[in-house]
């Protein structure tokens, strides 16, 4: 018996949990891959910025991110498109008050953002000319994406499309 058939036969009967993991992360690849090869999905227009309103936020939590942000969403933007994008205005509010508003759309199924649109100081909207999906993957320009997409607006690559629920999970401090 060669050596690394040795190897392999101790870690199989000794470390169990090894396999599951190797297993585990395999699928995971597997699955990212298959997402990704879909020639058919094809982006709706995006619709006009909606109006928003800032004393109807709704606070989600960033962790671990050394920024001292608040973001939150307005639920009453919400909406659902049929090619499975939600469309929501995003709020960053730093701790002098200055705002950051964006409209954005979160693919679940993907896993990635995009910005469609950003807010003024005024409140009117400037559209994002050649706006392009970026990955959701916890780099520092879609951290917010990540941590809105984990906490309410996807399950799994599932899209919610009940602002009620995703209301629901953003106000819980339980979150999973």
């Amino acid at each position: 018996m060669c050596r690394s058939d040795t190897i392999f036969k101790w870690l199989y009967l000794t470390r169990p949990h090894f396999w599951a993991v190797v297993l585990c992360w395999a699928s995971l690849n597997c699955h990212a891959q298959i997402q990704e090869t879909d020639p058919d999905w094809v982006e709706l227009t995006a619709p006009t910025p909606p109006a928003f309103d800032l004393k109807r936020q709704v606070t989600f939590d960033i962790v671990n991110t050394g920024s001292e942000l608040k973001w939150a969403i307005d639920p009453t933007t919400f909406s659902y498109g049929s090619d499975g994008v939600s469309r929501l205005v995003i709020i960053a509010t730093s701790a002098s008050g200055a705002t950051n508003i964006r409209f954005d759309g979160i693919n679940c199924r993907k896993w990635e953002v995009k910005t469609y649109a950003r807010a003024t100081p005024s409140g009117q909207w400037t559209v994002v000319n050649d706006a392009q999906w970026l990955a959701v993957n916890g780099g520092t320009s879609s951290r917010y994406a990540l941590a809105l997409a984990r906490q309410a607006l996807c399950d799994g690559a599932v899209a919610r499309t009940d602002i009620r629920d995703i209301v629901r999970l953003l106000s819980n401090k339980a979150r999973p």
